[in-house]
């Protein structure tokens, strides 16, 4: 139990157009997700990271989990202009309270 900033790790490279993906590439700059916990939900809108290999890590918000046991996580994109994202990791890390 308690307060975890989430932390997601991804490559987005500055595609815009759903022709330029190819398998195995992220064309996800402006593309925006959900990533939902024990009812909390935290949107994140991905940024240029560089390249379709180049992972950047960032806090997209903090979630509260009040009992101890198995959590379900889940990650949804949002339809509207989705072209996908190279999703490395996502870490929740006790925040400093």
């Amino acid at each position: 139990p308690g307060t975890f900033d989430v932390h997601i790790t991804y490559a987005a490279s500055p595609g815009t157009k759903s022709s330029e993906f190819r398998a195995g590439q992220a064309r996800a700059v402006g593309s925006r997700f959900r990533i939902g916990l024990g009812g909390q939900e935290l949107e994140h809108q991905a940024v240029n990271t560089g390249g379709d290999e180049r992972f950047r890590g960032v806090i997209v918000g903090q979630v509260r989990i009040e009992k101890p046991g198995r959590h379900t996580l889940v990650v949804r994109p949002e339809p509207e202009g989705w072209l996908g994202v190279g999703l490395q990791s996502i870490d929740l890390i006790p925040a400093s309270e």
